[in-house]
């Protein structure tokens, strides 16, 4: 947490990386957005394993089988992102519809989240007296 936006683009700048800014809390990898790093979390670090059936590899069963034995992946139309899950691919396709896309009044940071923005304007009307950095 920080006390000023100033901290927290320092913070930014200094600890992620532009191209993939939202860091493992437990190990060196980063990713290009948050639902790249909760799979991540969940294949990796993830404390309920199974063993798969078809080839004996011990992984968080559901995100295994959806990654390693199935044909089934949801491109993004209008990028080149793909997703393993219809529901992470529909989250994502709102960034690319100015109409979910929610400015924040007191700056240019964009939300598709109502909640998300709501937090943000208030670092910037005094309600609420810290940042947080959302790559953390």
């Amino acid at each position: 947490m920080f006390h000023t936006q100033r901290d927290l683009l320092t913070h930014i700048t200094v600890y992620h990386n532009s191209e993939n800014p939202y860091n493992c809390p437990f190990c060196e990898m980063g990713f290009q957005d948050a639902a790249s790093r909760t799979m991540h979390l969940k294949d990796q670090h993830c404390q309920k394993m199974f063993t798969c059936e078809t080839c004996a590899d011990r992984f968080n069963l559901r995100n295994h089988i959806e990654k390693y034995h199935t044909e089934i992946d949801y491109d993004c139309t209008l990028c080149q992102k793909s997703f393993l899950s219809r529901k992470s691919l529909n989250y994502h396709m709102k960034w690319h519809k100015p109409e979910y896309q929610l400015k924040c009044t007191y700056c240019e940071r964009l939300f598709i989240n109502q909640r998300h923005l709501k937090c943000h304007e208030e670092t910037h009307t005094g309600l609420r007296n810290q940042e947080v950095c959302s790559f953390c």
